[in-house]
């Protein structure tokens, strides 16, 4: 893929999907969300009685999430 298209396509990507700063607003108990700390973006778990997003058992420092893109029509 040419990089002309790549950022046409993260641009739209971008448009739709929205990051939200974990110090505006944080996900639902219990959603799985996609997160990023800035140097790496993957999906976990955020915990609301502890305040944590989690991945494998793990805390992770996350500054970022966003919800999960619907899945394709079957």
């Amino acid at each position: 893929m040419n990089n002309k298209l790549q950022q046409k396509l993260q641009s739209s990507i971008d448009a739709v999907m929205q990051w939200v700063a974990v110090t505006e607003r944080l996900p639902k108990d219990k959603q799985y969300v996609i997160v990023t700390n800035g140097k790496q973006v993957i999906m976990a778990q955020y915990y609301k009685y502890s305040q944590k997003f989690v991945l494998a058992d793990k805390e992770i420092f996350v500054t970022h999430w966003m919800k999960l893109p619907k899945p394709p029509c079957a």
